[in-house]
């Protein structure tokens, strides 16, 4: 795809090149891959200390939130923390790329939907280009920053992005949402050709 702005092109190249290169699937790297791992043997601790004092009290039962998920946004940002380290780039250019973890025993993968979208337009609908841009998406702000600390392109350009901090509410959440299940792949970028 062709870009008019031409940091929103070195941006998106990026981008997709990291993509092309971690690939659809691939491990949970080893540190994250530990830490889920403990928790995962830590929450079923927890379930049965709190089934086994059932007939006591209801005391760790009521003092726990549910636990829903291994894969919060705190293990999120410990997934793309570790693959910076290894990648050696801006822990942002992960965060912009749609990843799911599936941290099933047998299983414990990294799957990757791809780039996620840059902009939104004035009725809230996708958009890649800049000129129909209101408001940027948090995800690309942030690679978009990052780069640029980085000197992978110029910092006035970026200064130049709409903001994402007005996105409503509604929007923020169907673009950063982190099920695949709910049909998040419509704010994926199609690869570059």
């Amino acid at each position: 795809m062709k870009f008019e702005n031409d940091t929103v092109a070195k941006i998106a190249d990026t981008l997709q090149t990291l993509n092309n290169e971690l690939g659809k699937d691939f491990p949970i790297p080893p540190k994250t891959a530990k830490m889920i791992a403990d928790r995962r043997k830590s929450f079923r601790r927890f379930q049965r200390m709190c089934d086994d004092s059932r007939l006591q009290h209801f005391g760790w039962i009521t003092h726990m939130p549910p636990i829903d998920s291994l894969t919060d946004p705190l293990t999120m940002f410990m997934l793309w923390e570790e693959l910076a380290e290894i990648h050696d780039l801006p822990m942002a250019f992960f965060s912009a790329l749609g990843l799911h973890m599936r941290t099933d025993p047998g299983i414990m993968k990294v799957y990757n939907k791809g780039v996620w979208v840059f902009f939104t337009d004035k009725d809230g609908q996708p958009t890649l280009e800049e000129k129909h841009a209101k408001l940027t998406t948090p995800a690309f702000h942030r690679a978009a920053w990052d780069g640029a600390l980085a000197g992978f392109w110029d910092m006035e350009d970026v200064m130049m992005f709409p903001s994402c901090v007005d996105m409503p509410t509604e929007t923020l959440m169907e673009i950063t949402e982190q099920t695949p299940q709910v049909g998040a792949e419509i704010y994926f970028v199609e690869p570059l050709e």
